[in-house]
This record gives structure tokens, C-alpha cells and sequence, in this order.
């Protein structure tokens, strides 16, 4: 077991048959001592926190035995490591081996991990993560740049004065500029979408989507805090997450649908029982709008179910029956005595 950096404790994978495979007993055999594994453990050990990825490039035999806790420094414990536990290139100690099929790859896992709740947080208090790689962030950079950027003097209007540079400009002569009022010009590469959809091209995960979830709802209900995560059990939100990151028009609905559900939910929309718990419980509102999801996606595209055949609201139909026999037919004549029933 190690410690890792900032507190976390790592173990190390040890194969059951660690103590009795062939390389440990000629490692054993190779130093005449019954207890000599215990310097790999410490090596391995050593290399979770100073060499994650078990490169050992750069590095001695000494110093590979002083790694490892072995005293003499005689370089007997590294020649009975090399080429067992320890890989070589041209003679010279390259990797622990084997390391990143096992405990180097655990470590990469939890370090990938840490890094993406430390993203999911940034994001969460809407602040960039400082990554170059994330798309949301770089979208949002971009955006600011452009805000930021001056106008270009080219692109002024091109003024003609006269040669004593004295008076009003002589002509003005501007580019002609294409409008319509029926038509939006459209917005710029890479700006973020006022509706909210800018994540639309983010790799959503199940964190990012609560916490956006739980950012719509304190915009959108007065009162609540202005973070409150929803407890979500069996990784619903995970899948949800993944479906709508492999869907890129699913996606760009995501928080405009959240906002529309706050405002049916306190229209009183969905009854007022339902209505009610969505505004207070942030769990269950979480897990009603992934239910609803489709349905206000399909509010935004302007389509809808095929609704049912119209009832038959006109007044009941009646018919003749009379008891014992047959309806009379039209213009039949009683007998004396016979009345119609």
C-alpha cells in the first residue's frame, strides 16, 4: 500500500502467486535470502508516487537499489531484477515490468478520475477549468477574445478629406452591408449559446449534467441554494449522460428543456401534488425531467404524438325496442285496444 499525493492511499495489485512464481524464487535464489521479494514490493511501492508510469529511464543500478531499500549497493540486487522485474534498453534499466498493465494503470485510472471531478467542480461554479483540451472552456475563451478584440481600421468606413485636412469629409464611402429583418445574422465560430446549449460539443457526464440540473433549478425556482446536488442510485445519470453526449441534437435542448420543466412545473403543469414535490425535491425533479426529456424535445421540434380519435360528444343514440316483438314499421295501424309502448 502507498500513499499517494494529496492524501489518497493507492494499493498496489499483487498476483496471489507473487511469492511462489518461478522469477520471485530465482530472485530469492539470487541473493540467498528467503525474504528478498520484499525489495520489488518496495520498489514498487517507491515508483506509485516518483514514477507513475514505471519509467525508469535516466536512473542507475544504485539508484534503482536505493529505491527499492537495499543497503550494500553492490549491484547484486539489481542484476538478479533485470530482465525479471526490471525491462532494460541497450543495458541500461527502461520500466518497471509490466507496470502499466497493472498497478500503472490503476493509478492512471485514479488520477484520470480526480481530474475529471475537478473539471465537473470547475464547471459547476461556472469557471474555466484551465485545460486547453476541454471544448466548453475553449468554446467560452474564444468567445471572450472576441468581445475583447479591437475593431479592425480596415474595416471602417473609408473618409476622403480634402487636402487641407480642414472641413467635413468630401465623400464617405462604405462598404454595402447585407441586411434583412426577417433573417438573424449568424452568431460567431466558436461563441456560446445564449440558450444554454454551448455544451452541446461537450463530452457530458453525469456529474457536469446534475450540476447544470442544479444550477437551471436555482435560476428558475427563488429561494433554493444556488448549488444542491440530486442523489441519483444505479447510475441512471451516467447513462443519460452518455446518451445525450452521442446525440449532438439531443444535446443542444438539454438546458433550454430544464428551464421549460421548471416553468411547467410552477404553472402547476403537472398537477399540484407533482408540481409541488418538483420544486422542493431536487432528487425527484431530477428524475422526472429525464423522464419528460423526450417530450419537451419534442415541444422544441414542433412535433408530437398522433393524438387519438376525437370522442363522440352529440347526445346518445336511441332505437325502438319493444318488448315481445318486433319494432312496429313505419305507419303501422293498432288494433282496437293495442296501444304503442
Amino acid at each position: 500500500m502507498a500513499r499517494r499525493k494529496g492524501g489518497a492511499l493507492m494499493y498496489l495489485e499483487i498476483d496471489e502467486g507473487f511469492f511462489d512464481h518461478p522469477k520471485t524464487l530465482r530472485l530469492c535464489g539470487m541473493m540467498r535470502d528467503k525474504n528478498a521479494w520484499a525489495y520489488v514490493l518496495r520498489l514498487w511501492k517507491w515508483a506509485c508516487r516518483s514514477a507513475p508510469d514505471g519509467r525508469l529511464d535516466g536512473m542507475g543500478p544504485e539508484e534503482i537499489e536505493i529505491a527499492a531499500g537495499y543497503t550494500p549497493l553492490d549491484g547484486k540486487l539489481y542484476l538478479a531484477m533485470a530482465g525479471r522485474f526490471i525491462d532494460e534498453t541497450n543495458g541500461q534499466p527502461a520500466e518497471i515490468h509490466d507496470w502499466m498493465k497493472h498497478t500503472g494503470a490503476a493509478i492512471k485510472k485514479m488520477n484520470d478520475e480526480a481530474e475529471r471531478k475537478r473539471v465537473g467542480r470547475a464547471h459547476a461554479k461556472q469557471r474555466d477549468c484551465g485545460r486547453d483540451d476541454c471544448v466548453m472552456c475553449g468554446a467560452a475563451r474564444q468567445g471572450a477574445d472576441e468581445d475583447t478584440k479591437e475593431p479592425d481600421a480596415s474595416a471602417d468606413a473609408a473618409v476622403s478629406r480634402p487636402a487641407n485636412g480642414a472641413g467635413r469629409p468630401d465623400t464617405v464611402q462604405s462598404s454595402p452591408v447585407q441586411s434583412s429583418p426577417d433573417k438573424e445574422s449568424p452568431p460567431p465560430a466558436g461563441a456560446q449559446d445564449p440558450s444554454g446549449s454551448a455544451a452541446s460539443t461537450e463530452t457530458m457526464t453525469g456529474y457536469v449534467l446534475m450540476a447544470r440540473f442544479g444550477a437551471v433549478r436555482a435560476e428558475c425556482v427563488p429561494g433554493v441554494l444556488d448549488w444542491d446536488t440530486p442523489r441519483v442510485a444505479n447510475g441512471k445519470d451516467e447513462t443519460f449522460a452518455a446518451r445525450l453526449s452521442a446525440n449532438p441534437a439531443a444535446m443542444a435542448v438539454a438546458i433550454p428543456s430544464m428551464r421549460r420543466f421548471f416553468e411547467r412545473a410552477k404553472a402547476g403543469d403537472y398537477g399540484e401534488s407533482v408540481s409541488s414535490k418538483i420544486l422542493k425535491d431536487p432528487t425527484y425533479a431530477f428524475g422526472c425531467w429525464m423522464s419528460k426529456f423526450h417530450e419537451l424535445r419534442e415541444e422544441f421540434a414542433g412535433v408530437s404524438p398522433n393524438a387519438p380519435a376525437a370522442r363522440n360528444t352529440g347526445p346518445p343514440r336511441t332505437r325502438d325496442v319493444r318488448v315481445g316483438h318486433a319494432p312496429a314499421p313505419q305507419n303501422y295501424e293498432y288494433p282496437d285496444g293495442e296501444q304503442p309502448l
